[in-house]
């Protein structure tokens, strides 16, 4: 579930979603690096930082992402590399 405020700041509506994302098939997933910020004692920031393997062409990517998680209203935000590098500065 992408996170409102990356919907916002992107402009992404069902109409772009796919030009903006591309499908990914199946992956094995390395968490090298994760971080914490409580933002106040309702919402965290998780910054991930890893590797994807593409199963079929053994392929590795690095990716990074922020996880927002919202303990009063119980849900969750994934917010992709560019919002993580704009927080991050």
């Amino acid at each position: 579930m992408l996170d409102t405020e990356y919907i916002l700041a992107e402009n992404i509506t069902e109409n772009n979603l796919t030009n903006i994302f591309t499908e990914i098939g199946e992956v094995n997933i390395d968490i090298t690096n994760m971080y914490v910020a409580e933002k106040d004692t309702n919402i965290a920031l998780y910054f991930v930082e890893g590797k994807l393997r593409d199963e079929e062409t053994s392929e590795v990517t690095d990716f990074r992402l922020m996880v927002r998680i919202d303990r009063l209203n119980r849900t969750f935000g994934i917010l992709t590399r560019k919002l993580y590098r704009r927080k991050l500065q």
